[in-house]
């Protein structure tokens, strides 16, 4: 049930391949986020990455948190790919970040 407008609940999750549960967890602890979405996008990979057909290889995460507050789009990237780098290591693929505004 993703969706781009914001859920009742601000942290509602796709969470149909573990590694969303995963993602979700360590952004709730590393940014305190007001709202996260996570959405696991692999299915729309799958043509040319075998992987993706088991899910949890491409998500889109959209997320806003005071923690970015001062901080340029660059390195608030940084910081989520950083806090994302042993799911990267271990089958994440690939990572769509929208940050909304706090």
């Amino acid at each position: 049930m993703p969706h781009n407008t914001q859920h009742p609940n601000p942290r509602h999750t796709n969470l149909k391949h573990p590694r969303a549960a995963r993602i979700e967890d360590i952004i709730t602890k590393q940014f305190s986020p007001q709202y996260l979405l996570v959405t696991d996008d692999s299915h729309l990979h799958s043509n040319h990455n075998k992987d993706a057909l088991e899910g949890g290889t491409h998500f889109t995460l959209t997320l806003q948190s005071s923690a970015f507050k001062d901080k340029t789009r660059v390195q608030i990237h940084r910081l989520i790919m950083d806090a994302l780098a042993l799911e990267f290591k271990n089958g994440l693929h690939a990572l769509k970040i929208n940050i909304k505004d706090s």
